[in-house]
């Protein structure tokens, strides 16, 4: 019964329509020269490579001279000095992006560097934790860095202007030295982060259980940590809203369409948790 209830929900994972979202960062350094990424996720990708949604790996490709941008995996990399193993101008994350982390990799001699988004993009209520930072993954929030980027979120402004994150002291936190001996800043972009701030906060399983996930008919919600909740909103991958509601502990989805939502949870406080939740 396990084995059929497992394979049920591969076939379920595979056949699902793809759910695109995809956006790009515009990079404009102080002598003008430009440059481009895309960054988006859909139910169909991977982390690794992707020729069907444009993928291609440059790593081996030589940086261009003045402004250079790439996306990659050298964040998991930083501590033993390693470029890691993937570059790209566009990289589209497989189903479970909002727990993956990306290191935009920034090459020039001229900063300060300009980054300009589309804002609106952004306006959804699961994409109130999308941002871009200069601090390592692993110490949000309470350490440093030498850019003076911090952390934007991509809901609340449209560009940026930031210094280099050269760190002499932790080089490899902060930056690299490329093959053309030429020093690339790292900063890092996540669709979402726990940050330990205010309405940017994940559901705890120990305080409130939300059950089945995946659901079908209905999903449920057991408070057993007593939180004072008072509104809750469903929200699907496209952003429209199809649940918006004083709490309740069951949900109704009959009228749902098979696929990824977003669950909000809003106590009286005014603190917002997330959950990821699908329906099969």
């Amino acid at each position: 019964m396990k084995i059929t209830w497992i394979l049920m929900l591969n076939l379920l994972l595979l056949n699902l329509n793809a759910q695109e979202f995809s956006f790009s960062i515009y990079f404009r350094d102080a002598e003008n020269f430009k440059d481009t990424v895309t960054i988006g996720f859909d139910d169909l990708a991977t982390y690794g490579i992707d020729s069907d949604f444009g993928e291609e790996n440059i790593i081996n490709t030589p940086y261009k001279p003045g402004l250079d941008v790439r996306v990659g995996d050298i964040w998991s990399n930083r501590f033993d000095g390693q470029i890691g193993e993937l570059q790209l101008k566009k990289q589209i994350l497989g189903p479970d992006p909002f727990e993956d982390i990306i290191s935009i990799d920034v090459k020039t001699r001229n900063f300060p560097v300009t980054a300009k988004w589309d804002k609106s993009l952004f306006q959804d209520e699961y994409f109130s934790t999308a941002l871009l930072t200069s601090i390592p993954p692993g110490g949000w929030w309470d350490v440093g860095s030498p850019s003076d980027l911090f952390r934007i979120y991509f809901q609340e402004t449209d560009s940026v202007t930031f210094t280099s994150n050269v760190y002499d002291i932790y080089p490899n936190d902060y930056s690299y030295i490329a093959p053309d001996q030429d020093t690339v800043s790292i900063f890092y972009f996540s669709f979402f982060i726990i940050d330990g701030v205010g309405n940017r906060n994940v559901v705890n399983k120990e305080e409130l259980e939300i059950f089945p996930n995946p659901f079908q008919r209905k999903l449920c919600l057991r408070n057993k940590g007593g939180l004072k909740i008072g509104r809750m909103q469903l929200i699907d991958i496209n952003g429209a809203v199809v649940l918006n509601s004083a709490f309740e502990p069951e949900i109704q989805t009959d009228r749902l369409h098979s696929g990824v939502y977003f669950l909000i949870i809003e106590l009286d406080d005014g603190t917002r948790l997330h959950s990821k939740v699908m329906k099969f």
